[in-house]
């Protein structure tokens, strides 16, 4: 900065920096899809439908920062009877294919209403967006994560997927993301949506 009088003009002033505390990121994370691979195992749902189909469903996705856990819970699944016989009854997958989070989503409760719309008829749930946003300081890790179950009548219940994976905030580049456990791939997109 100079400053004028008529023609004069003053010699430039000292530069001066502050440092201050770097700003935080912030991300949407969108948990795209999951693949499944084969089993290992035969379940016992497979005693009423075709081999290799697991289910019905439930668990949750969850993004985990420094401020807490945020959750995206689903449960498509229900006990009921079928031949006079106990039976899980709900949303099953089959082995080796994908499955889109959003449809599954916006999808689960709405036909299982139409199935059965009277009284005692089965509740089934989903969180209603599939995405999380989350403020994170740079040097802070961002942990992806979830735990998809399947329900079982004559035995315990098997979980199908209970993976996680943690990024350095400051090194995440937008992008697809997977993350494998067991027979799954979860397929997630993270987003930055302000930058320091």
């Amino acid at each position: 900065m100079t400053a004028y009088r008529g023609a004069l003009e003053s010699p430039p002033s000292n530069t001066v920096y502050w440092t201050g505390e770097e700003c935080p990121l912030q991300f949407r994370i969108s948990f795209e899809e999951f693949r499944t691979g084969s089993w290992n195992e035969q379940d016992e749902y497979d005693i009423y439908e075709p081999s290799g189909l697991m289910g019905p469903i439930y668990g949750f996705f969850e993004v985990v920062t420094s401020a807490g856990t945020q959750t995206l819970e689903f449960d498509a699944a229900h006990e009921g009877w079928d031949a006079f016989l106990p039976k899980c009854l709900g949303y099953g997958i089959l082995d080796n294919s994908e499955y889109s989070i959003p449809e599954l989503y916006y999808e689960w409760i709405l036909p299982r209403y139409r199935d059965c719309p009277g009284l005692g008829c089965p509740t089934y749930y989903a969180s209603d967006t599939h995405y999380v946003t989350v403020e994170v300081d740079p040097d802070e890790d961002l942990i992806i994560g979830g735990n998809i179950m399947d329900c079982d009548v004559w035995t315990p219940d098997d979980r199908l997927f209970d993976g996680g994976r943690a990024w350095r905030a400051s090194e995440i580049v937008p992008g697809e993301y997977t993350i494998n456990n067991r027979s799954i791939t979860l397929v997630v997109h993270i987003e930055e949506i302000s930058a320091p």
